[in-house]
């Protein structure tokens, strides 16, 4: 059964971090406030703020809303924890403040997690937009648990955004500190150990990207994170490895493609790869399709960006079938921001 909502409680409790985001949050409030379902609340935590958004977010007067100033800035790990605190819904519904939710995304979720109690977080497909709302992509993410499960021992599975988690998994387990970029991973990853996670095939909600998101201005910081976490998923698959591997599992994985302009590392690296895939042929947890099309996806961006044309066709050494190959081309160059990636 799924938990009860708490005495004098909501069934969702919004929780949106707010930080200098004077030309988006008003659009984002909005969305949650045009949700069909009511039965919620919007916390808003001002995390020092020195553009107008601390003053947007007071002109607001629906009963609904809760604001929250921190003292000073506290960072985004400690200030979605102080969101916790003092939410009461059954259930947790992120949104950073430059996204969007659509008007059914919380009905939707919320009525998922309630017909699928073993399940710990819900999803959704997501638009990209761009700084005016200009819809840039589509993006289709894994959908089953299965799937869910395997995209998350090398990368997050939606984005954070998109993201209803029950109530007693998320104030039970917090955002770990020290994992700030990176907490959304942490966190899926974390509650995938205990709990199933799923998706909407449906598009609830629109990831705004600009010159201001976070993965752009920190990327040095978030790698190095992401070192950290990496090495966890290893040893909580029973996977073995030395540093050496793991610096190349960690950079290869998390689009660090200067790393390997060094030919051995590309040739060492396909060793690992193998080494990882083989370790993984007996596992019932694992689709192990997705395993090979994400590395293969990774293979030729690194070759594109290396100037390594020759060895595009490496990632059959390992497994890779050439169907797979063939749809992560496909993959590759139908996607309309390749540019603006810079994968070229």
């Amino acid at each position: 059964m799924t938990e009860p909502i708490p005495k004098n409680g909501f069934k969702v409790s919004v929780i949106m971090p707010v930080y200098n985001a004077a030309g988006y949050v008003k659009e984002s409030i909005d969305s949650i406030l045009a949700q069909t379902l009511v039965d919620f609340e919007l916390i808003l935590i001002n995390d020092c703020s020195t553009d107008l958004s601390k003053e947007i977010l007071e002109s607001y007067t629906d009963p609904r809303i809760k604001i929250l100033h921190n003292e000073r800035n506290m960072g985004i790990v400690h200030t979605r924890n102080r969101g916790l605190e003092v939410a009461n819904g059954e259930y947790i519904a992120i949104l950073d403040s430059d996204d969007l939710a659509y008007p059914t995304r919380l009905q939707l979720q919320t009525e998922f997690l309630d017909s699928h109690p073993d399940y710990g977080i819900c999803g959704s497909d997501y638009d990209v937009i761009d700084s005016t709302g200009k819809k840039l992509i589509h993006i289709s993410v894994p959908h089953s648990a299965l799937d869910n499960n395997t995209i998350l021992k090398f990368n997050i599975n939606c984005i954070h955004s998109s993201m209803t988690i029950r109530s007693s998994i998320l104030k039970n387990h917090r955002y770990r500190v020290g994992f700030d970029i990176i907490e959304d991973y942490e966190l899926a990853f974390a509650v995938s150990r205990k709990w199933k996670i799923g998706n909407l095939n449906r598009t609830v909600t629109s990831y705004r990207v600009h010159g201001n998101n976070i993965s752009i201005e920190k990327w040095g910081k978030m790698i190095g994170s992401r070192k950290t976490l990496d090495a966890e998923v290893l040893r909580d698959m029973e996977i073995p490895f030395s540093m050496e591997e793991l610096d190349l599992h960690s950079n290869f994985i998390n689009a660090n493609y200067e790393y390997f302009k060094i030919n051995d590392r590309r040739k060492t690296l396909l060793s690992w790869l193998e080494k990882y895939i083989s370790l993984l042929v007996e596992r019932k947890d694992i689709n192990p399709v997705l395993i090979r099309k994400g590395f293969a996806f990774r293979w030729l961006i690194l070759c594109i960006r290396n100037g390594q044309y020759n060895e595009v066709l490496q990632p059959l050494k390992i497994g890779v079938t050439k169907q797979e190959l063939s749809n992560c081309f496909y993959d590759l160059f139908k996607m309309k921001f390749l540019k603006k990636m810079k994968v070229f």
